[in-house]
């Protein structure tokens, strides 16, 4: 059985818990719709292979949450 490798992310799209803590105004109360327009837009993302450091909004879109998540 092969095991993934898994590598820490790096650079300015990796948050420490500890940066976390300290920040504020960032969380958003999400519902049932808005999770199924997260889960369309991650099958499309990973349906396409794109490399996640890579990956622009129009690769990603969430048409139900653009609002929501400004």
């Amino acid at each position: 059985m092969n095991v993934a490798q898994h590598k820490p992310l790096e650079g300015p799209c990796a948050w420490l818990g500890s940066q976390v803590d300290q920040m504020s105004g960032w969380d958003v109360t999400l519902d049932r719709p808005d999770l199924a327009c997260l889960d369309r837009a991650l099958e499309g993302a990973v349906s396409r292979k794109f490399t996640w450091s890579f990956l622009t909004p129009a690769d990603f879109p969430l048409p139900g949450l653009s609002g929501k998540l400004r």
